[in-house]
């Protein structure tokens, strides 16, 4: 899955975004991120004020199971806050295949940001 990552705040943001990243599948499974296949990878984050970056992430899906939602809590998954993004199915590829599949979804770019809030804390916007 293909994020990006952007620090509209006043302050530095750090992150580890493998740590609060959850998708959960059409099966309403709840799945983890996988060892990284695409790169770039996206798995620590320290952007400057009015910085960004993209990366991907990777999770693991049982065949026959499509991304349903990706959630993503910031702080390592301890934060307050939890955004939630609905997704769609515009392209899944697998990217290897054995007893599961492991699936990349392109075109959530514009739906998947993060806006850190004034203090620094991450809060998700979509």
């Amino acid at each position: 899955m293909l994020l990006e990552v952007s620090n509209p705040g006043s302050q530095p943001f750090e992150d580890m975004p493998t740590g609060g990243a959850l998708l959960v599948g059409s099966d309403g499974q709840v799945y983890r991120t996988a060892a990284q296949k695409q790169q770039p990878a996206l798995r620590e984050v320290r952007l400057g004020l009015r910085e960004r970056c993209e990366g991907y992430l990777s999770f693991k899906l049982p065949g026959g199971v499509a991304p349903a939602e990706f959630r993503f809590t910031p702080n390592l998954g301890l934060a307050a806050d939890t955004g939630e993004w609905q997704l769609y199915e515009p392209e899944i590829r697998v990217i290897s295949s054995d007893d599961a599949s492991v699936r990349s979804a392109e075109g959530l770019r514009s739906s998947t940001r993060l806006l850190p809030d004034d203090t620094g804390s991450g809060v998700p916007s979509s």
